[in-house]
């Protein structure tokens, strides 16, 4: 709280109170594995190319774990969506009457606020009396669009999400990119049996050696977590965009 200081007198101190907790950071990573022969006889450009399809596929987890309501998080593994928990606003079919409604159950700073929403959500509300906005996102009642792919798309309409990102609170240690000739693995994609939180180590049968097989391993991984400090989140479900005739 702010205090208003008449001339000469003393500035009242704000009372600060902090409650304490653990934020701890959770890993998105993409690896795969190809032949060193692709690298050294293939194109010059592959190793470029494998990294920046890694890097889409990190994108893309990270989009997903941050706005499908359907994510409530693993415990120790993956953060929960922001919208998971939210009570949806209700579409009713017109477009301007649910606009407002998700504003009017919007929690958060309008000031701050972004509204999320697939291109194809954004390029469907472009219309003559909302022409700022579009499929590369834009603006919407005047408050900034940021357009995901990743956005889930209900059975009967669209999700558009407005959130208030200074009330989340979100740590990031940046991109890892690690590339290994000489490492074992575990070759599977799923029921990986390796832990090294209690020692656990995987069957024979189910590592491979790189160098062996003359192979490299090419690894994305991201530190990354988020969480709501404060309600910050609204959004509608099954919006339906109204249809412009000819």
């Amino acid at each position: 709280q702010a205090y208003w200081r008449g001339q000469g007198k003393p500035a009242p101190v704000t009372q600060l109170a902090m409650n304490g907790g653990s934020f701890q950071p959770r890993t998105v990573t993409a690896l795969c594995v190809l032949s060193s022969e692709g690298f050294k006889v293939g194109d010059p450009n592959a190793e470029q190319y494998i990294r920046a399809e890694l890097m889409r596929a990190k994108r893309q987890a990270m989009d997903i774990a941050l706005v499908d309501p359907a994510n409530d998080g693993v415990a120790n593994e993956k953060p929960a969506s922001l919208l998971n928990g939210v009570t949806p606003v209700s579409a009713t079919g017109d477009t301007e009457y649910d606009l407002k409604a998700v504003i009017d159950d919007f929690p958060g700073d309008l000031e701050r606020a972004f509204f999320v929403a697939r291109p194809e959500t954004f390029a469907s509300l472009h219309s003559p009396y909302r022409p700022l906005v579009g499929a590369r996102g834009g603006e919407l009642l005047g408050i900034p669009c940021i357009a995901s792919k990743h956005v889930p798309q209900p059975m009967s309409g669209e999700t558009l999400a407005l959130i208030d990102p200074t009330g989340i609170v979100a740590g990031d240690d940046g991109i890892e990119a690690e590339i290994s000739e000489e490492a074992t693995l575990e070759m599977l994609d799923s029921s990986l049996e390796q832990d090294a939180t209690d020692g656990t180590g995987a069957t024979t049968a189910g590592m491979v050696s790189l160098f062996q097989i003359g192979a490299k391993a090419i690894k994305i991984e991201r530190r990354v977590n988020w969480n709501a400090v404060r309600p910050s989140v609204s959004y509608i479900e099954d919006l339906a965009i109204e249809a412009v005739s000819a």
